[in-house]
């Protein structure tokens, strides 16, 4: 089982690695259920390409084995 802060620094690796950012910002950590296994959702934001109007973010969620500390993905987080 691994922690929240370890859950963090693989999902940071994750996150740059995919999406091709060295900037990322930590705004939530959870615990989750994702494709039938428990995880760590850790919701990343940066800014988006072309905000040139004022401060424009995008989130994403990546998911962490919460046993095994294995990357499983990233969606895009939709805030409501």
């Amino acid at each position: 089982m691994i922690d929240a802060k370890r859950a963090v620094e693989v999902a940071l690796m994750f996150a740059r690695d995919m999406l091709g950012r060295d900037y990322l910002t930590v705004d939530e950590i959870e615990r989750d259920v994702y494709g039938g296994r428990d995880v760590w959702r850790i919701t990343v934001g940066f800014r988006a390409l072309g905000a040139f109007t004022g401060p424009q973010y995008e989130y994403r969620s990546v998911f962490v084995d919460a046993e095994t500390g294995e990357p499983l993905g990233i969606k895009i987080r939709q805030l409501t």
